[in-house]
């Protein structure tokens, strides 16, 4: 056998992905019949060949795709392919492989981080574009939480007795039990609040990830949670705890106090909004190690097919935000954006970018952490309409001069 060598990606054609091919080797048919080895600060051999097979997105074989959060960027392990090639992958890849391998016998999973070449700018650009396809075209997505931290079979049990005690009345019963009368309550409320802090929750793409799955399953270490269960009982925990009588400590009901970023993905699915307010909701909220995936993350939740953003990571931070503002007042004719552009880069930025002083006032710089809702009534929001329902379009597009937008009134009987 040759010596093991850096894994060279071949580029991809028109409308193909990669994906890894995953067989045990009793029952594989490649020519190594060898399992993958994973090396790094610890080696694990795993109970899998694995593969990477170029295919076409809209007749490729069954697969599952991973959710999870990078964390480090540092590709500290290898993972040895069937080929004897040596793919380096990030702790989190690694754990989650090691983890989630054991729910697939002989199959396919799409991993971002392992199926595009990171190092390719533009076949970037056109994959990121087709996540949202790759997501709704997996037959499961795997919601890689973690390994397994300390209170989580805590919380298995916990899940497990609610989903034995199905939707009725001793339902909440049962959870009062756990979080408030138990004697093992604080260490109960602690494991839940632990479980509910976890990163994969705060992070802008696995909003889309997991709304657009067609059956997602939580992983964290050796268990699996199902979503409908992590919602009921963070919904219901959440109540507990603001319960005046809940013997809660003043810190956990401050914690429960905020709309849950779980709860805030479960609710998207069956709203209908502006694709305007879905980022200055969304963005506000989500952390990512990328500015322009505070835009790129949500892409496939527009549901206005007028408006067409393609990713571009080789252009500015500012001229993403600009064009995106254009695009999305250019496409609906009307200038509702300006509801959230008063958003400037000196309020809770995460990121340390300079943003040119002349940085348009009509494009929001989704890079500040506000959430712009410009009326809100206690019994629901009521519609921002800037231009009062009136058409607005560009008379002159400007090209040399794209930081300055021209707009005048349309109406479309008339011309």
């Amino acid at each position: 056998m040759s010596a093991p060598r850096m894994h060279i990606y071949t580029p991809l054609q028109h409308e193909e992905v990669r994906v890894l091919r995953c067989r045990r080797p009793s029952t594989s048919a490649g020519p190594t019949g060898c399992s993958a080895i994973i090396k790094g600060p610890a080696f694990t051999a795993l109970s899998h060949e694995i593969g990477i097979d170029q295919v076409s997105l809209t007749a490729c074989p069954p697969f599952v795709a991973l959710s999870y959060v990078w964390g480090s960027p540092d590709r500290d392990y290898r993972l040895t392919l069937c080929d004897n090639s040596l793919l380096p992958i990030t702790k989190s890849v690694a754990e989650a492989l090691i983890y989630i391998l054991d729910d697939i016998e002989d199959g396919f999973i799409w991993i971002d981080q392992i199926c595009i070449n990171q190092s390719d700018t533009e076949e970037k650009n056109q994959q990121v574009a087709r996540m949202g396809d790759i997501y709704r075209k997996a037959c499961r997505v795997f919601a890689w939480l973690g390994a397994e931290g300390d209170g989580a079979e805590r919380v298995d049990r916990i899940f497990q007795d609610f989903e034995k005690s199905g939707a009725n009345s001793t339902t909440e019963t049962a959870l009062r039990e756990a979080f408030i009368f138990s004697q093992e309550a604080h260490l109960n409320r602690q494991a839940m609040i632990s479980t509910m802090k976890l990163p994969w929750f705060e992070r802008a793409w696995v909003v889309q990830e997991f709304m657009l799955a067609r059956e997602a399953i939580l992983v964290h270490g050796r268990f699996r949670w199902h979503p409908d269960t992590m919602f009921l009982v963070t919904c219901l925990f959440r109540n507990i705890g603001r319960e005046s009588f809940s013997e809660f400590l003043d810190h956990e009901i401050s914690y429960l106090r905020k709309n849950h970023p779980f709860q805030t993905m479960r609710n998207n699915k069956e709203i209908h909004e502006d694709f305007y307010s879905l980022l200055s909701r969304m963005s506000s909220g989500c952390k990512v190690s990328e500015p322009r995936d505070l835009v790129y993350a949500f892409l496939a939740l527009n549901k206005d097919h007028r408006i067409q953003i393609r990713p571009t990571y080789d252009v500015p931070v500012y001229r993403v935000f600009t064009e995106v503002a254009r695009t999305i007042i250019a496409a609906t004719g009307n200038l509702d954006i300006l509801a959230v552009a008063p958003r400037q880069s000196c309020h809770k930025s995460h990121f340390s970018i300079d943003f040119p002083e002349n940085f348009p006032s009509w494009a929001p710089n989704w890079c500040c952490g506000l959430l712009s809702v410009p009326l809100f009534y206690r019994a629901g929001r009521v519609p921002f309409k800037a231009c009062l329902n009136l058409s607005w379009v560009k008379p002159n597009s400007e090209p040399d001069n794209p930081d300055h937008l021209s707009c005048q009134e349309w109406d479309p009987e008339n011309g």
